[in-house]
């Protein structure tokens, strides 16, 4: 078999920095420390600079890429006995992009005074705008000055098998044994790593996550195929573990960070004491724990005791 997938992806993160809140401010120059302008919050400017924003934008697209091929074989040895091998190679390339840009297309008023006194400054002191009217590139295409990629591609391959060997004493029995590995592939943080002085870092992507998993069950069928009863063990090793973890930066960023054991065992049953009845039961218990965690991790305040997210100790 073969295996297709795209996705495209757009995010923007809508900041407020910030308006006049109908309230219109003096003009500039004017002497710093002056008083408020007398049209403050008096039509027509109430009106007029109402509901005005200063915006930080910062839009991200991702673009996802998955193919894959596979095929698995089943080989009978005896009548009761066979063997089984699969195997799948994938593929995924994720794309993504920033731009990142201040949109004061309102032209909301804002400023920054310098003080009376100040050489090289009327004696009055002088204000100007912190963000000009447009829009201001930052981590953006559009900002010849950003100094690192906008853009970020990266591709992740592996290639995940899964042997087994079955006994079916009947068409009714059958007792199996596998192993089987997984595999989630990386990406990127959606929020760039703060470099030196504000300035805007390269964005490092993480990697995938890998699962190692051993069954042990049984499928049978009894009393006439009225019964059914499945069980299975389980046991995984959960490896490079993607969590959100607080960076050295001091922003929460997606980092693999940490390794765990899952087991477990789960159990269904299907009745049909006649043809118009069904009575059903599935149960299934789940041990796992953290084997061990990054100082990422540790600092963001996981814990080797803490429960990994979606992992409930009984489902039923």
């Amino acid at each position: 078999g073969a295996f297709y997938y795209e996705e495209s992806a757009f995010h923007n993160n809508y900041i407020s920095l910030g308006s006049n809140n109908g309230c219109l401010l003096a003009p500039l120059p004017f002497p710093f420390g002056g008083p408020p302008p007398p049209l403050c919050g008096a039509a027509p400017y109430a009106t007029a600079f109402s509901d005005r924003v200063i915006a930080n934008n910062q839009a991200l697209n991702v673009d996802i890429e998955s193919i894959a091929a596979y095929a698995h074989a089943t080989y009978r040895f005896t009548d009761t006995w066979s063997a089984s091998i699969g195997l799948r190679w994938t593929e995924e390339e994720k794309v993504q992009a920033y731009d990142f840009f201040i949109d004061n297309t309102r032209n909301v008023l804002n400023a920054t005074c310098v003080p009376p006194g100040i050489p090289g400054f009327p004696p009055t002191g002088l204000c100007f705008p912190i963000v000009p009217p447009g829009i201001t590139p930052t981590l953006s295409p559009r900002n010849p000055m950003v100094g690192v990629p906008t853009t970020y591609s990266e591709t992740w391959s592996e290639v995940t098998p899964k042997l087994g060997i079955e006994y079916k004493p009947s068409d009714r029995q059958l007792y199996y044994l596998s192993y089987s590995e997984g595999f989630k592939s990386g990406g990127f943080n959606g929020r760039p790593t703060p470099g030196p002085t504000g300035t805007f870092a390269a964005v490092e992507a993480y990697d995938p996550e890998l699962l190692e998993t051993y069954e042990l069950g049984a499928k049978t069928q009894f009393l006439d195929d009225r019964v059914r009863l499945n069980a299975a063990y389980f046991f995984s090793q959960y490896q490079d573990i993607q969590l959100l973890v607080l960076g050295p930066s001091g922003f929460f960023e997606n980092r693999n960070a940490g390794e765990a054991d899952i087991q477990g065992i789960e159990l269904e049953l299907l009745a049909r004491p006649t043809p118009a009845f069904e009575l059903s039961l599935n149960l299934g218990y789940m041990d796992q724990e953290y084997t061990s965690l990054t100082a990422d991790a540790l600092r963001s305040g996981f814990r080797l005791s803490n429960r990994l997210p979606m992992t409930p100790e009984w489902n039923g």
